[in-house]
């Protein structure tokens, strides 16, 4: 359930649209979409968590506002079973932001943002590498919430057999534990990365 801190958050982030009303219909339909019953990871929380992330570095992107907006939309559309979620939620954030009568520009970089959560993926500018970098920041937090985000991620493919779950989820973890840097951007790299990599070893372990 969306809490009135978040409803303001969203709100504050599009002080200068006068249509009020359509901003908050457009909130309530994303408050509806991230409580969805199949949901255990993809959900508000999420969400309050990326924006705290992003809070603390905004200072370092050059499109802020694009970035905060991508970061609303990026699991909008989440459904286990499909392989198009963040292009579902590219489009979908074009959809609605369109009707705000928003700068066509931000429209867009909004939407190739959304895409970059697409695991893996290779961010085109800094602002990219710094979205990405906020959400996947579960990765490198501290063991117990780390366990809940795995716990929450097995809730969501609870309808998958255990042995299927467990043999792809550790090519999840292994994907990322191949590469040269799980953080693109300095910030998160040096707050979190060792983190992240002991993390991700300890559940690979348990998966094999």
């Amino acid at each position: 359930m969306a809490t009135h801190a978040t409803q303001q958050r969203w709100r504050n982030g599009l002080l200068d649209v006068s249509d009020a009303t359509r901003v908050d219909a457009i909130f309530q339909d994303l408050s509806r979409r991230y409580t969805e019953k199949h949901r255990a990871y993809h959900t508000l929380a999420h969400i309050d968590a990326c924006l705290q992330h992003f809070d603390s570095i905004s200072g370092r992107l050059e499109h802020p506002r694009s970035v905060e907006l991508a970061i609303w939309f990026h699991d909008a559309i989440y459904r286990p079973s499909s392989k198009t979620n963040e292009e579902d939620s590219a489009h979908l954030a074009t959809e609605q932001l369109g009707q705000l009568k928003l700068d066509a520009a931000l429209i867009e970089r909004v939407h190739r943002l959304v895409l970059v959560t697409k695991h893996p993926s290779t961010p085109e500018n800094s602002d990219g590498a710094y979205l990405l970098d906020i959400d996947l920041a579960t990765l490198g937090a501290p063991e117990a919430i780390f366990d809940m985000y795995g716990k929450n991620v097995r809730r969501e493919y609870k309808w998958v057999p255990g042995f299927l779950y467990r043999r792809e989820r550790a090519k999840v973890l292994a994907q990322f534990l191949d590469q040269d840097r799980i953080y693109r951007t300095a910030d998160f790299h040096d707050q979190f990365e060792a983190q992240a990599r002991a993390n991700l070893e300890r559940e690979l372990r348990t998966l094999t």
